[in-house]
């Protein structure tokens, strides 16, 4: 099984390509093309809450069943030499907890759990403490290999498997901290060019880079001392771009 230091070591290699150029590429969404109807088949789950222990069931379907698609992320942990395990909420957990999964991993006896998204109980969660299928196969493409970003946003690491959102290094930053727990803070220099990255994503946003750049600058500025955790930046996003 992976260890913390041999985590820490694959962290240490990411990140010391953070100035690099290469690191701020954008991989774009791949279209997928489809050529025949699919009709979606009704299904019944049946699952023991964690937290509760109640047996209940959840309906879906084959094609919307994303709980089986977090199953093989668990699979994938295991395969790269990660203890994790899936655990299922009651609809009534669900509305005490404030979340519809987790998702256990153990590294050196230590549990850190994370909050796989589904968005199948029509219950009011915060979808900003969760996490979705593409941040948990970058956590374990992570693990996997040892990458710089540079390695990391290669087209070909993505052309078949992530199709319907660009990734960038930022996404990969957040990934490894909510799923693996792992600090990751930026200098100034850093958080510039990651904002930079960020807006430069969004064509609509593109056209007013110099405000958008100014008035980060002019947050980025109130923080007290020279780092600031990817929490922080986080929150520097949500307060510019109100989302």
């Amino acid at each position: 099984m992976l260890s913390r230091e041999e985590i820490n070591k694959k962290l240490d290699k990411l990140r010391k390509s953070r100035i690099e150029d290469g690191s701020y590429k954008s991989v774009k969404p791949v279209n997928a093309m489809c050529y025949s109807m699919m009709f979606p088949t009704s299904i019944t789950i049946q699952k023991d809450c964690y937290h509760c222990h109640k047996t209940f069931d959840i309906e879906t379907t084959d094609i919307d069943n994303d709980f089986d698609e977090y199953e093989e992320i668990v699979k994938k942990f295991l395969k790269v030499g990660v203890e994790a395990e899936l655990r299922y909420l009651c609809p009534d957990c669900i509305k005490e907890k404030g979340h519809e999964l987790e998702l256990m991993i153990k590294i050196d006896s230590n549990e850190i759990i994370s909050y796989p998204y589904v968005g199948h109980f029509g219950i009011n969660i915060d979808s900003k403490k969760t996490s979705n299928l593409l941040d948990y196969e970058l956590v374990i493409m992570f693990l996997s290999k040892n990458h710089t970003y540079k390695s990391f946003l290669k087209d070909d690491n993505f052309s078949m498997d992530f199709r319907d959102r660009q990734v960038d290094k930022f996404m990969i930053d957040r990934a490894l901290n909510m799923i693996l727990g792992l600090d990751i803070e930026y200098d100034k220099k850093e958080a510039m060019k990651q904002f930079e990255c960020f807006v430069n994503k969004y064509s609509g946003l593109k056209k007013e880079i110099k405000k958008y750049n100014k008035k980060f600058n002019e947050k980025l500025n109130q923080i007290d001392g020279d780092v600031l955790k990817i929490e922080q930046f986080a929150e520097l996003l949500e307060s510019i771009f109100n989302f």
